[in-house]
């Protein structure tokens, strides 16, 4: 099940230009490398490994898309990250000035300030970054504000009269876009794309932004496991208020070998459609296998092996990728994720989160 697409945007990622640095990478305290890089879109030019795609032939209307190894998954220096080793990053900020008796927010474009976060990788099937402080506290605040100005209805899944796979949950969603009142949505999309998308991601013509998805869960508030669907190659998944619940059964946080694996990498566990992923998963329990993401007030066992835990404050994000990065153009169905049921203990009853998805719209098209 995914939630139903909303405004696929074919511009949104050339507009932004506003850059994310990479500074340190480190594991504990040993430094393995150093690099800092600020490249703004208009400056990229297609690479030599960039995305082609056949003419269709006379036999058949689609297209053959050829996919180099390495274009769906994270660029350097992120994709050299082990478990557990992290890299220092930045991001600008507008400042923002606030009214204290309207509640509302303006932008000033001319003032702007660099944001200190870190990017912290916990998955190796598949890829997720933890973003360590990626938004401010005002900022959380912010978008949970225009969410609740714009007006939130109850969200729906792609599966029509479906009422059981989401629970108790509304949604608003904010248009990704440098247009007032939504600069920081903009923002937050010129923060990521130079970070988390490979070159011939960035420069191909059909590479996109959705719609930013604001979710307020309320106590009970569920989403069953499901994959987020074509196209969306990259999910960042931003914590509002600190509560977490997202686990991704399948992943697997160290890079050991599987005695499944057979001499040539080829990992038997590793699904190929939803109905064998939903199968594999039946009967995991969260915390004691895959990566549960869990907000620091959960009330949960803090007995469960450290390594299955990605423990989130208000203002941190998740970064994974939904394809397999071996220039198959295939789902990675590790990918699969879940709402946990929201619990009256944390945040009052209420988890708040946002969702971006990168699009490449050829892997849709094809």
């Amino acid at each position: 099940m995914r939630l139903a697409r909303r405004h696929k945007q074919k511009p949104s990622l050339i507009l932004f230009t506003t850059c994310i640095g990479l500074a340190k990478i480190q594991c504990a305290s040993s430094f393995l490398a150093t690099s800092s890089h600020c490249v703004a879109k208009s400056s990229l030019s297609p690479p030599p490994n960039a995305l082609h795609a056949s003419p269709p032939s006379s036999s058949s209307a689609q297209q053959q898309l050829r996919i180099p190894p390495g274009a769906l998954g994270p660029p350097e220096p992120l994709k050299s990250l082990q478990v557990g080793q992290s890299a220092n990053a930045f991001r600008s900020l507008q400042n923002t000035a606030e009214s204290a008796d309207q509640g509302t927010h303006t932008q000033n474009p001319s003032s702007s300030q660099t944001h200190q976060f870190t990017i912290q990788r916990v998955s190796h099937s598949p890829e997720i970054f933890h973003l360590h402080n990626f938004l401010t506290p005002q900022e959380c605040i912010q978008i949970m504000s225009m969410a609740k100005q714009s007006g939130m209805e109850q969200a729906q899944t792609v599966t029509e009269h479906d009422s059981t796979s989401r629970k108790n949950c509304r949604v608003a969603w904010l248009p990704s876009s440098n247009s007032s009142p939504y600069e920081l949505v903009g923002n937050l999309v010129s923060g990521t794309i130079h970070g988390f998308l490979s070159a011939p991601v960035h420069a191909h013509s059909s590479s996109a932004v959705e719609d930013l998805q604001v979710l307020c869960y309320g106590a009970g508030g569920e989403f069953v496991p499901h994959h987020d669907g074509e196209a969306r190659i990259l999910t960042v998944i931003y914590y509002l208020n600190g509560v977490g619940g997202t686990w991704f059964p399948l992943a697997r946080g160290k890079e050991e070998r599987h005695p499944e694996e057979d001499t040539n990498g080829w990992d038997h566990r590793m699904p190929v459609n939803k109905g064998q992923a939903l199968e594999m998963i039946r009967d995991l329990v969260p915390g004691k296998d895959g990566l549960l993401v869990r907000g620091m007030d959960d009330t949960s066992s803090k007995e469960e092996p450290k390594d299955r835990i990605v423990s989130i404050t208000q203002g941190d994000a998740i970064a994974f990728y939904n394809y397999l990065d071996d220039g198959s153009a295939r789902f990675d169905w590790t990918a699969i994720h879940c709402g946990l049921p929201t619990t009256e203990e944390e945040g009052g009853g209420e988890k708040w989160i946002a969702n971006h998805w990168y699009r490449l719209n050829v892997l849709e098209e094809t």
